[in-house]
């Protein structure tokens, strides 16, 4: 689409992308790594994060793309929540990192 025909103050040749969400709370941005990064290309299983107000995630390869979301608490006064089916939780803020180990082993 060209920027003219949105009104944008902007050269009248640029062009506009929109990107749409891929469900629920999972954007653009990730639909946006996704077709940047190509996992659905590959054989080896990828993972994407994107960490934000939600931290959005993409794991897949090119025989199946799951995508999910899940509130940060950056830049967010959404209540604490936790997904029934997480059996690890990690408080995040705005001014700490924290790390979570996780395995991917079978159990």
């Amino acid at each position: 689409m060209n920027a003219r025909d949105l009104d944008l103050e902007l050269n009248p040749g640029a062009r506009v992308y929109m990107l749409p969400c891929i469900a629920g709370h999972v954007g653009a941005d990730a639909a946006a790594a996704t077709l940047a990064e190509s996992p659905y290309k590959l054989d080896e299983i990828t993972l994407l994060v994107d960490v934000g107000t939600n931290a959005e995630i993409v794991l897949g390869n090119r025989n199946r793309l799951l995508a999910a979301s899940s509130p940060t608490g950056l830049r967010s006064r959404a209540p604490k929540s936790r997904p029934a089916n997480a059996r690890h939780q990690v408080q995040s803020s705005a001014s700490a990192s924290t790390r979570k180990r996780l395995s991917l082993a079978s159990r």
